[in-house]
Formats: C-alpha cells, structure tokens, sequence
C-alpha cells in the first residue's frame, strides 16, 4: 500500500546523512587536497541530489567541503526536479546532465520503447482473453498514452501498427505538432522517424480541456511521463475494466498507491491486480462498482522479479558509458574546486560532446541498435500475432 517515492524518501535521508558526514570531514580536514574524499552523486530521479542541494543550501558551512563533490542525473524526471534550481542559480553543485545529452535522447529511448512494447502488448492480449465480457480491451480498443517524449512517441507508432489499437498521445509540454519533439531532442534516428510518419495533427492534444474526455473514451491508459500524468481526482473518469499501464518509473505516474489502498495487501506486486474504483457518486453514472486492471500494481513494465530489467547488460551500453564517462570527466576537472562561480563551476552541466561521439560511434559499430529492433521485433510480432 505505500508509495514507492515513499519509501525511497527515507533510503535517500539515510544517504543524505552519510554525505553530511563526508562533507564534515571535507570542511574540518585542513588544506591538504588529500585528505579529502571525492563525493560522486549518481542519481536517477534527482531526488538525492535535490536532498543534498537543500543541505547545501540551509547549512553553508558544509559548502567548503562540497568543494569535492559533484553528481550526476540519468534520468528527464530527474533533470525536471533540478531544473528549477538551476534556472534561479540555486543549484550549488556541479551536476552532469547524462538525461538530456544528445546520444541518450537520440539512441537511447527508441531502445527503450522496442524494450517494453511486447509487455505492453503482452498485458493487453491477456487482459482481453482473461477477462471477456469484464474488460474494457477488445477486439478494437482506443489507447491514451500519458506523455509525448521519445518513448511515447514510439509506442504510439508501435500500437497504431496493430490496425486494431488506435493510439493517442496526451501531453500539455508538447504543441500540436511532432516538430517540437525534434527541438527537444527526443525524435532522431531511424526509429523516431518511422514514429513520426505515424503522428498526425489530430493524434497528439495538449490542451488540459482535451483530457477528460480521451480518459473517458479509452480502453488503455499508458503512462510515459516520469511524473504523476493521471491524478487521482481523475480516476473516476475512468472506464470499467480499462487498462493501466506504466512505462516510466516509480509508481506515480498513475496514482497507483491511490488504487492499491483499495486492495489487500500483498507482496506479490508484479502482476495484473483488478482493482475497484472509489468513485465519485456524481460522476459514476448509478454504477459505484467499476474496475480497473493495474499492471505490475503501477509499477513500470520494465520491473520484474529482479526488480529492474530494461534490456540487457549489453544492450545497455550506451548509457552506462555515458554515465561513467562523466564520473571519469568530473573526477578530472579542476573547476568544482572554484564552486563560487556559480555560473561556471555549478548547476546542470553538459555531457561532454566528444565523450558522446565517441560513445555513439562505438555504438553504431556494435550494431546494437539493429540488434535490439531484430530481438524485440521478433517478440513484438508474436505479441501482435497473439493479440490478432
């Protein structure tokens, strides 16, 4: 019944105290650089740093300390949390930005949508079988997809292929057109490109107006936001017997903590719970007895019994490179010492780009990316086989 973000609070406070400690022995250790220990941050959802920041930020005596320290974001979600510390100049630590780098939004997200569309596909098959006459997902369903960013984009194009799936996306971020994906950087390569070809002006809405009524009408709800995309107040809108799904992380992106409270509890999160709605009256039509089917409790797709499985190890490479790449650059750079410059020394900081080329050549000369679309669409086309 609790909230993965949550739990994952108290585990990042227990962190925080540990670097407080660091940073201690930092400010109280002399003038010798040796005895000083670098502190890396590696993050993914920002939630640590933003800790750390707050510290920094109430306790400026540790900021001589935080001279050896700087961190790094793996994750949009994360990047959104921090950058409203970074656009005051309030973010007083250097932090790498792998989330928005270039060969991440352009290689990396087309990989992630090849790696969750035959679970995707998967949990909607079995929804439909398993539950005939009680589900909302027929032979002909429409889809909401909670998000208009490169992995949205391609599951739309992926759904929309099935013939019988008529996909749409939700995001008040984006215009009316897919260009503005391109000038965020996240449709690039040949996997945004065939996205795009599916995308017309009447697929995409922004308007906040424009979600009631598509939560309404659709038989699948996806989420590939990275935050909260369906309120809890928006659950009543809901069909009986709908579909919902995560493609992002944590279980916020569909209020799945909300819904779970309406269950027993149980460990055994990663299935398909059929959970009851608790509606509002004046909305519910005279039926307070609606349900909806949660996937992997609202957990993303990508969690299973190892918990997290976005791909294999090798498939993976590119953004563990990038990652470790700008552990190895920080580590070697001269300015975080000099962190009163703010406007130099701290904030967001680009992913080197010859770090990136580098790692997008290496890339490309794998042939992991044609390795992955062989693999997984051989698995999206025995889903789509099973769904037909």
């Amino acid at each position: 019944h609790e909230a993965f973000d949550d739990g994952f609070d108290v585990s990042t406070q227990d962190v925080c105290a540990r670097i407080r400690d660091l940073l201690e022995v930092n400010t109280n250790a002399g003038s010798r650089r040796e005895d000083k220990p670098l502190v890396v941050i590696m993050d993914d959802g920002g939630m640590l740093l933003e800790k750390v920041n707050k510290m920094l930020l109430h306790t400026p005596a540790l900021s001589d300390g935080a001279r050896f320290m700087f961190g790094v974001e793996q994750t949009s979600s994360g990047w959104q949390r921090l950058q409203k510390y970074d656009n005051s100049g309030s973010l007083v630590l250097p932090v790498y930005n792998v989330a928005r780098s270039f060969a991440k939004l352009k290689y990396e997200s087309p990989l992630i949508s090849h790696f969750t569309m035959p679970r995707v596909l998967s949990n909607i098959t079995q929804t439909r079988n398993g539950q005939k006459g009680r589900s909302a997902v027929g032979v002909s369903s429409k889809a909401l997809i909670l998000g208009g960013g490169a992995i949205g984009m391609n599951i739309q194009a992926h759904l929309n292929e099935t013939g019988v799936i008529e996909a749409k996306i939700f995001d008040p971020n984006l215009g009316k057109s897919s260009s503005i994906n391109k000038n965020e950087g996240g449709q690039h390569g040949e996997d945004a490109d065939a996205a795009e070809d599916t995308v017309t002006e009447n697929s995409i809405f922004t308007s906040s107006t424009d979600l009631e009524p598509l939560l309404e009408e659709s038989d699948i709800i996806i989420g590939a936001s990275g935050k909260c995309s369906l309120h809890e107040t928006k659950l009543p809108l809901l069909k009986d017997g709908a579909l919902l799904l995560s493609v992002s992380s944590s279980d916020r992106e569909l209020s799945a903590p909300s819904l779970r409270c309406n269950v027993s509890q149980t460990n055994d999160w990663n299935q398909r719970f059929r959970v009851p709605l608790v509606c509002d009256k004046s909305r519910s039509n005279g039926n307070e007895r609606r349900t909806v089917n949660l996937a992997y409790s609202g957990f993303p797709l990508t969690f299973e019994d190892r918990c997290s499985n976005a791909g294999e190890p090798n498939e993976m490479q590119l953004t563990m490179g990038l990652l470790i790449g700008s552990v190895a650059i920080g580590v070697g750079r001269d300015t975080y010492e000099n962190c009163s410059d703010r406007r130099t020394a701290c904030g967001l900081i680009d992913v080197d780009e010859e770090l990136q080329r580098g790692l997008i050549q290496e890339h490309i000369a794998q042939g992991i990316a044609e390795q992955v679309r062989h693999k997984y669409s051989m698995l999206i086309e025995r889903e789509l086989a099973r769904f037909a």
